[in-house]
């Protein structure tokens, strides 16, 4: 869903770009992040439960230390982690680069520059969006996936 609010984002950005306020893209952009933002509410609640009664049944479990990949990285994981780091290096950059992109526009005296603001904006902006659909969020939930995968296997050798 964070995939999807991000893509629409984007969308957005681009279809406002290409054709307008009033165009159909933008209208549908606008639906789907109403809709991705509502679920991501309702998710965000349910995964909170979720993730509190995990971690309460592991605290409490004495043995909840012995557990093989609770504390410990697999080589894989450090792979996926590496993706992600590099990925969190790449929005920083660009987020500079949207800054640098507003400075040029609000405080350029020639025009000509707060043209070149404006593109610069939109570079960063998309290139953001570009590395949170594709590097940042699918590394991030490759990782959280392998982590719930050793929770839930301890949860459910207890039961």
């Amino acid at each position: 869903m964070l995939w999807c609010l991000c893509a629409s984002l984007g969308l957005r950005r681009i279809a406002r770009a290409a054709c307008g306020e009033g165009c159909v893209l933008v209208a549908g952009a606008d639906e789907v992040l109403r809709f991705v933002t509502v679920s991501l509410v309702v998710v965000a609640i349910v995964t909170l439960a979720v993730a509190v009664a995990s971690i309460c049944v592991v605290v409490c479990d004495p043995d909840a230390e012995k557990v093989p990949g609770l504390g410990v990285l697999a080589p894989a994981d450090r792979k996926v982690l590496c993706v992600f780091l590099l990925g969190m290096f790449g929005i920083l950059a660009f987020f500079f680069l949207t800054l640098v992109g507003f400075l040029l526009e609000a405080y350029s005296p020639a025009r000509d520059l707060v043209w070149s603001g404006s593109v610069i904006i939109d570079v960063g902006v998309s290139s953001l969006l570009v590395l949170n659909c594709f590097v940042v969020l699918p590394s991030l939930a490759l990782f959280l996936w392998g982590r719930m995968l050793v929770l839930w296997h301890h949860i459910i050798s207890r039961i």
